[in-house]
């Protein structure tokens, strides 16, 4: 048997989820048309300002990858800004 406190584990934990949570109403209610994409460039989340400067539903590009909806007009322009996020 051994003891440890948990308590800084706890805090962590409690900080962790205050900061997402923030990170989460941020990104839902900033005016500025915003997305999350993966590395491999899927579409993983949109915000409404998003949504409503493009005119897709969230459905329609949830899971999409930037190529397949033509985000990014010049495939160079793509790959270097990639490759510099890489």
């Amino acid at each position: 048997f051994s003891f440890m406190d948990l308590e800084p584990r706890r805090k962590a934990e409690i900080a962790l989820r205050q900061s997402e949570e923030r990170f989460a109403r941020s990104f839902r209610l900033t005016p500025v048309p915003t997305l999350v994409c993966s590395a491999e460039q899927q579409i993983v989340d949109v915000n409404e300002a998003f949504l409503n400067t493009c005119g897709y539903s969230s459905e329609e590009l949830l899971g999409k990858t930037l190529d397949s909806i033509g985000f990014i007009a010049e495939q160079a322009a793509a790959q270097q800004l990639f490759g510099q996020l890489e």
